[in-house]
């Protein structure tokens, strides 16, 4: 029992909150395995270089007054023919 709360605290639920998942989601084994990678330490190093550098690159931006944050976004819409 305490193994299985320690299984759930480090994100790797075990076999019984998978087995109410998949069956409270109505997901099968193969879409559970896709989620499961998303928490795997690869993939979420990735995702945490790319929005710090994504962060940086904004903030040196409005640092060198390359774009007015106090402004909105413009929006641009193309109509293709």
């Amino acid at each position: 029992m305490v193994e299985e709360a320690k299984e759930v605290y480090l994100n790797r639920p075990g076999a019984v909150y998978e087995e109410e998942l998949k069956e409270v989601s109505g997901v099968d084994d193969s879409e559970l395995f896709r989620k499961r990678m998303f928490m795997q330490e690869p993939f979420v190093d990735l995702m945490e270089f790319m929005l710090e550098d994504t962060l940086f690159n904004l903030m040196e931006e409005a640092t060198y007054e390359e774009f007015d944050l106090g402004q909105p976004p413009k929006i641009y819409i193309r109509k293709d023919a």
